[in-house]
């Protein structure tokens, strides 16, 4: 078997943070989707199915944005609802909670979220596991801050489904929950969050989740963990480019030097 991700993982292109030239999730999926196996496309309609969950917020939302990267098309997506058939249970069990204003969380997506992160967790690879858990950890960290920032009670804000969570929770007056042992990043990250720079976030955030994916694989070569945490950098790698293709670029040459200097300017402002 590691003949088999030798084979692909060496004609795959390395990909960096800050690449320009490199394969899209779709030319990825055409050019090299025969070679991944079905256990692995397990894993990776897991990682789609987050866009689904998009979509069909969206939908319900009765908004017309529609992400072209998941498992189901829009027209599938509107007969299960219509149907209550062939979508996963969490996604349908949503519907009547969200038309009857029963969601307890200030955004209802994070509703619907923390219904796909319960899903994914309970049917991934412990790879995608550990990914799940961290990705998830990261947006209750930044949702703990905004709503400290904003002095507003956390537990609408939070997908509350671990320790990490129950952790901001019992200690929300504490500066870093008392997580930052466990994620010593949250120092720099507190203090961007503070700059109030958007695009500095996003990009912080993009580098937290990337240098996790590193570390992860640090020791992996020629396995399936390797294939799919670079499939997750793809993911992250075109989502600039759709969110602001017009500055694109400019946001992806942004080096972790330029970041702390713009820290730096802003927190003296």
């Amino acid at each position: 078997m590691a003949h088999y991700y030798y084979y692909i993982l060496c004609a795959m292109p390395k990909l960096r943070l800050a690449e320009r030239n490199r394969p899209n999730v779709k030319s990825f999926l055409e050019t090299r989707g025969h070679l991944i196996l079905k256990e692995e496309w397990e894993e990776i309609k897991l990682l789609l199915l987050k866009n689904d969950c998009l979509n069909f917020f969206a939908i319900l939302s009765e908004q017309e944005s529609h992400i072209p990267l998941g498992i189901f098309s829009r027209e599938q997506l509107e007969e299960g609802m219509k149907k209550s058939l062939g979508l996963p249970e969490f996604m349908l069990n949503f519907i009547p909670l969200f038309k009857s204003n029963q969601i307890e969380k200030a955004d209802p997506l994070d509703g619907l979220l923390e219904g796909y992160y319960h899903y994914a967790l309970e049917r991934g690879c412990p790879f995608l596991q550990e990914w799940l858990t961290f990705e998830r950890d990261l947006h209750n960290i930044v949702a703990g801050l905004r709503a400290k920032k904003l002095n507003l009670e956390p537990e609408k804000f939070i997908l509350n489904q671990n320790d990490t969570s129950q952790l901001i929770l019992k200690n929300f007056s504490s500066p870093d929950f008392a997580v930052g042992k466990k994620y010593p990043w949250l120092s720099e990250l507190m203090i961007i969050m503070d700059a109030e720079d958007p695009i500095v976030l996003e990009r912080k955030l993009d580098e937290i989740k990337w240098d996790r994916l590193e570390q992860m694989t640090r020791y992996i070569y020629f396995r399936s963990e390797v294939l799919i945490s670079y499939f997750i950098k793809l993911i992250i790698l075109e989502r600039w480019l759709k969110v602001q293709p017009e500055k694109a670029e400019q946001i992806l040459d942004i080096t972790l030097t330029d970041l702390k200097s713009k820290e730096v300017v802003s927190s003296e402002q």
